[in-house]
Formats: C-alpha cells, structure tokens, sequence
C-alpha cells in the first residue's frame, strides 16, 4: 500500500476520524509532518476528513532556522489553502523561569498551543471540541525508536507498545508508515508536477540539524542502534510493529483488569456525588485490595498515582513499591507508614492504606495528638521526635536558630565514593546525606524500646569548583591549594539534607483503630540545595595570614564562612546557610512542621 492507503487504513481501523471530524494538522516542517499535510489534504478533498487547519509552534531554539522553519510551513499552508496558526514561544525562557527540562517544557507548551488551535477550528466548524482531533506526524521509525530508547533506559511492560495510535484528542495516523517511505512520497509529488512547498534552498522539506547530534538520546538510538539493527532485519519496522502490536492487545486487556479492580478496592478521599473526585486529596485501599495479583495490583496503584500527581508527572518505580509494601501478604501491615514522590505520605492498619499529601497526613496526627491531650486537660506536645544526625556544632546552631527542638545522635559513617558519584557531586552529595542519617536510624531501631515517631536529619556538604569536589584539607599545603583555586573565582557550595520519618506501632486514625502493634515502618526524602559563592583575589600572604588563625583544617575546601573566612567571600548567591552546611531556610519550608 502506499502512503496514502496506509494513512486511511490505520484511520478507518482506529476510528480516528470522519468526513465530519475536524483535523488540526501539527506541523514542524521536516519530511514527516510535512507529507501529513499533504496527505491529509488529499483525504480531505476526498470528503474523508473533514475541515483542516494546520499549526506551527516556532520555539526560538535555533535562532535563524527556526525562522526560516516558520516561513516554509507558511508558504505551504498557503500552498494548500490550509488555515494556518502560528504560535511564538519562548522556551529558554520558560526552561529559565520554571527550571523545567527543554523537550520537556516544549512539548507541554506545543500542547497546549495545538488544544487551543483545536478549540478554536472546532468553533469555526460548527463542531462540539470532543469531536475534534490533532493529528501529529509519529512514523513507524519513531515508534521504534521509542521501543529502543525504553529498552535502554526500562520501562514497564506497556511502556514497550512505544505509542499509541491515539491518546485522548490526539492521533497518529502515520504510526504504519515509514520515514523514507513519507520522503520517496514528497520526491514523487514533485516529479509528477504536484504542488509542492519549497524552502530558500529548493528543498522539499525543513532539516532540523540538531537531530543528527548523536549525544541526544533519540538522534543515537535513530544513527547508531536502528541503523545496524536494520543491517539484521531489513523488514525491522514491521517485524518489531507486529511485536508492539501484540504487546498493545495485552497491555490494553491488562489495563482493563487495573481498571475493575481500582473500582471494586479503591475509594478517592474526597470525592461529592456526581461530581468528579479530588484527586490531589489521595485514595483508600480496602484490605481486600491485598489479594488482587500482583501484576494488576502495581497498574492499579500506577494509574492512581497518576491521578494524583497529574498527566505531566513521572509515577516512580519506588512510590508504586511504597504503596504495595504496605500489604502484608494478603493483609494491611499495620503501622506502616511512608513518604513516596517527595510529599506523599502511606499509612495503614487493618482496616486498609490511605495515600495522602503529607500535609494532611501531618494534619491528622496533630488532630489526633491535640485531642487526646485535651482529653486529658494537658498542652499539645508533637507528635514526633527530631534528631540531627551531626556532631557539627554549626548545624546545630542553625537549627536552634530556626527554632527546632531537637537531639543530637550522630554516627561515623563511610564516606568513600564509588567513582560514578564522584563524577556526579549533588548526587554524591545526596547519598552521603542519606548514609549519615541512615546509619542513625539503624541505631535506633536497635533499640527494642523504640515506640512512637521520629524524624531523622542528616546533611552533607562539598565545596564544588571547576567539577572537582573540594574535601577537608589533609595539610596546610593542601589548604593553600584549594585557596588559591578559590580565589578571584566563583564555586559551588552544595548541602544535601536527608530526612527521614521513623514510626513504630503507630496507628492511623482514619482508617481507625483496634491495631495489633510492633510494626516499624520508615521513609525519607532528600533534597540538594547549591549556593554560588564568589571570592576576593587572595594574595599568598592573605591566605597565610587565614591559614594561621586554624579554622580551615576541619572545613571542606578549607574555609569557614560564618568565621574569618567570611573576609575571602566577596559574593554569595544562595543561602549562606547552605555554605555553612544546613539550609535551615529550605528544610522548614519543605517540612513546616518542625517548628
């Protein structure tokens, strides 16, 4: 079949539209999209689809290209007598403004442009919005691709169908179609003296440069791995669209069986009749929901998660295992309480395992505590203990400084690093925090007496310049060294905090009492935080004349800003809580209830 036939054939097999549908057509202006525009016309012009419009999103990455992009899909929508929206948008900006990741923030932005556009063709049309559709230019390479790059960075079982050929109002009718087999029908159109677009050079389509850059994931899956996959398997796109096509049938069946069971064991918190629920407000598992199997019972809690966390968010690995690890068997493990996507909080007891904002979850507990205090005609205490696991005085300082009640319990810990982390210092950073406060964990629990709950700090810091991390000075030789490389010049200061909840035998009040008790249950949560911090040029005999009052000998990168070493720093962007080793600033806004 040629393209046009394989076009209509996964259109009419998918039912993604009719002579009535009206079709926003996303087009960039490479050879994909560029021959959906024409071969949407040609269905069109056949009464096949109904009214077309066609948008361009310029995302002003690539400066002059990007321009001329715009003005090559101007002139074939022109071309083709195709309405056309045109919409500007500043990524780098937004990347800047939100600290998002680039694809990512372009894809949302061009999303939210095309559900525009769609709502406006949809009025022109006379036609209600939910019968519209976006029709984007994915291939059958592109699908590959997809199944490759999950292969290489995991995925779920149905991550492995790639994509689908539609996905709410969007669609993609070229998913059977391949990339070569969409420009061999661009070079015939002009052969046969069809209309056709050009740009400034007389080509017929738009190369975007970057895609042949193989250190993007996607250009050295597509130049590097399918290329000699195909050298194999010439028939590859179609040998491994078979396979996603099976995998597609049994995902869909699997999804069908999460679907029942969401709706026989699973209850949304705050949810009024006839009206959709909350679903940022979380979710109830019934006991029950423990002898659902396990394959169907992870989808289950997936989908939930997504509920919860919104469409734009990444469902962890590790939150779907928090949550089914409150299950016991085919029993709610009592007690068991843990933190998952950084401010989901999971509880259970026998009558099942709420997932909840960690808000609320805090908010219960005080409720709980304040009422029981009350009954008795005593003050409210916290329903928690905090412990800092440091010997440093200077946390500590910050820490009372914040207003913290707290103890100390620190534990000498290893604080080698494997050579990976070594490369990568906020993640470096982050699992010496955790190992610091891990370690005093274990030496609580230890401790048979241990009830109740307690919330655990643990902290690092390193001095970061140029990549290298800056450690304690072993000498004053290796102090003047890291001094001089400081000087004139601005580094890193990066502090991991490490925060972990410990619960033993608590009971959640939600989900009510009459608990059987002993459990242990515990999570955590760490974070980054990096200051920038610019020094004075320091001469041989200013760094002397420092070295010599000995503040530097137990610091990383041999410098004590809340002493005389503030002298050196001429700058710091940040907080300086951070260089000191606690940015107590961050920690209580992330964790209000410590004060």
């Amino acid at each position: 079949m040629d393209v046009i036939e394989r076009m209509r054939a996964a259109i009419a097999a998918h039912g993604m539209a009719d002579a009535d549908t009206p079709v926003l057509l996303m087009v960039s202006g490479g050879s994909d999209s560029t021959a959906l525009a024409y071969a949407a016309c040609e269905l069109a012009q056949a009464g096949e689809l109904g009214m077309l419009a066609m948008l361009h999103v310029n995302h002003h990455l690539r400066g002059e290209d990007a321009d001329a992009d715009a003005a090559f899909v101007s002139q074939l929508a022109d071309a083709l007598a195709i309405p056309l929206f045109m919409c500007d948008i500043d990524v780098a900006g937004e990347v800047a403004r939100t600290g998002g990741n680039v694809e990512a923030v372009a894809r949302s932005e061009r999303y939210l442009a095309a559900n525009e556009a769609l709502e406006s063709l949809c009025r022109h049309a006379g036609a209600p919005l939910s019968s519209g559709r976006i029709f984007t230019a994915h291939t059958a390479d592109d699908r590959v691709e997809s199944f490759y790059m999950r292969s290489i960075v995991g995925t779920g079982p149905g991550g492995f169908r790639a994509m689908r050929y539609e996905n709410g109002p969007i669609a993609r009718p070229l998913l059977d179609v391949g990339r070569e087999d969409l420009r061999d029908y661009l070079r015939k159109r002009e052969q046969s003296g069809e209309i056709c677009a050009c740009d400034a050079q007389g080509n017929l389509w738009r190369e975007d440069a970057t895609n042949a850059h193989t250190d993007h994931f996607r250009a050295f899956v597509r130049h590097e791995i399918v290329p000699r996959a195909k050298e194999r398997n010439p028939q590859l796109l179609e040998t491994l669209g078979r396979t996603m096509d099976l995998i597609a049938d049994e995902d869909d069946f699997m999804e069908g069986l999460a679907r029942d069971a969401a709706g026989k064991h699973l209850t949304w918190v705050c949810q009024a009749e006839g009206r959709d629920p909350d679903w940022q407000e979380g979710f109830k598992l019934s006991p029950s929901f423990g002898q659902v199997a396990l394959p169907v019972a992870r989808r289950a809690i997936a989908g939930a998660l997504q509920r919860v966390l919104g469409a734009a968010a990444r469902v962890e690995t590790a939150a779907v295992a928090g949550v089914l690890d409150a299950f016991e068997g085919e029993r709610p493990k009592s007690g068991y309480v843990t933190n998952i996507q950084g401010d989901l909080a999971v509880s259970a007891n026998k009558r099942g395992v709420l997932v909840e904002p960690m808000s609320a979850f805090r908010a219960r507990r005080k409720k709980e505590l304040s009422d029981n205090a009350n009954s008795q005609g005593k003050p409210a205490e916290k329903p928690f203990r905090v412990v800092l696991a440091s010997a440093s005085p200077r946390r500590r300082e910050l820490l009372e400084q914040a207003g913290v009640t707290f103890t100390v319990h620190a534990s000498e810990v290893d604080e080698s690093l494997e050579p990976d982390l070594l490369a990568d210092p906020p993640e470096a950073c982050k699992k010496l925090a955790e190992r610091k406060a891990g370690a005093v964990v274990q030496e609580i629990l230890a401790d048979p007496a241990f009830e109740g709950m307690l919330i655990v700090i643990g902290s690092d810091t390193m001095v970061v310049k140029d990549g290298d991390i800056f450690g304690k000075p072993k000498s004053a030789s290796d102090a003047t060294h890291m001094l001089r490389r400081l000087s004139g010049a601005t580094h890193e200061v990066i502090t991991a905090v490490s925060v972990w909840m410990v619960s033993a035998e608590a009971v959640d009040p939600a989900l009510a009492a009459d608990d059987d008790s002993g459990n242990i249950s515990l999570g955590f949560r760490t974070f980054c935080d990096t200051s920038r911090v610019t020094f004075h040029e320091l001469t041989d005999e200013r760094i002397r004349e420092y070295l010599a009052c000995g503040e530097s000998y137990d610091k990383a990168g041999a410098y004590a800003v809340q002493g005389e070493g503030a002298k050196l720093v001429k700058h710091i962007d940040g907080y300086k809580s951070t260089v000191i080793g606690l940015p107590v600033e961050r920690l209580v806004k992330e964790f209000p209830d410590l004060i």
